[in-house]
């Protein structure tokens, strides 16, 4: 419930007073008569942007007005139309900054389309397989695709590739100075528990190690919060949660996955990111 009427909020929806109704194409019949031609252009641009990038759109039917255009969350609207190609992918203001889980997450809960580079799955500064420290030579290289509110979420791959745990400390830190340059807000999720590896008890105490050092930054900075994701993923036994993991890779089933996050991780995800990003944007 909590997580519906956040998401109301972000979408200008008053559930009270009227119907919800999705995001359409621009219909100029809906123009009222006093409107300049630069409000129309304008009311035309926000009405294709939210269109083609708001995810729960076929859920709500019927059309929008200029006048409810206008009544959406304006954070959104302009980041939208600013920075669409520049950093996207985009989650409500945010830019979506990280690995493999936001990419996915980018595409199967926000409908955003990946390239593919160099045999590297990637949009915007979300990379398949990126560790912290590509990460920070990316944007180190990179200075002009960095949004000015970020969700970061990085170091799964570390972890999976066995790296020394005050390197990725080290370099996350290095992370965390550069997009402090140019950020006015930035989300630090911890990492989702790994079930592929968490009988492992070297892994464990990486695992738990790297998210409480996570978990310092926001009394480092006052413009970082941090969300706790572990907990939402585990049994109440502090054991994965393997209802919220992809089983396998592929679809053959020829390779276990227990790393990914499937639908219903990818859809709690949401809804956490959903309660800060617009509590932040109020």
């Amino acid at each position: 419930m909590k997580a519906e009427r956040a998401r109301e909020r972000c979408e200008g929806v008053n559930t009270r007073s009227q119907a919800r109704t999705p995001l359409a194409p621009f219909n100029s019949s809906t123009c009222r008569d006093g409107d300049t031609k630069k409000q129309r252009g304008q009311d035309r641009r926000i009405s294709h942007a939210l269109y083609s990038q708001n995810p729960y759109s076929d859920r709500f039917p019927g059309v929008l007005t200029p006048n409810s255009l206008r009544s959406l969350h304006l954070s959104h609207v302009k980041q939208l139309l600013r920075n669409n190609h520049e950093v996207e992918p985009v989650f409500y203001g945010f830019q979506l900054v990280g690995d493999s889980l936001l990419l996915r997450f980018a595409e199967q809960m926000w409908r955003r389309e990946c390239k593919n580079e160099a045999s590297l799955r990637r949009l915007g500064l979300c990379v398949s397989g990126q560790t912290v420290e590509q990460l920070r030579r990316r944007l180190q290289s990179q200075a002009a695709a960095r949004g000015n509110k970020v969700v970061l979420l990085v170091g799964t791959n570390d972890l999976l590739q066995g790296r020394d745990i005050e390197k990725m400390k080290f370099s996350f830190d290095q992370l965390v100075d550069i997009l402090e340059e140019t950020v006015q807000r930035l989300i630090i999720l911890t990492l989702p528990p790994i079930p592929k590896l968490e009988d492992d008890r070297r892994f464990r105490m990486k695992f738990k190690q790297f998210n409480d050092f996570l978990k310092l930054f926001p009394r480092k900075y006052a413009n970082i919060i941090c969300i706790d994701m572990t907990r939402s993923f585990q049994t109440n036994d502090n054991h994965s949660n393997i209802n919220y993991f992809e089983r396998w890779y592929d679809i053959l089933q020829s390779r276990p996955d227990l790393v990914h996050l499937n639908h219903a991780g990818l859809s709690l995800l949401r809804d956490k990111l959903l309660s800060s990003c617009c509590s932040d944007s109020d």
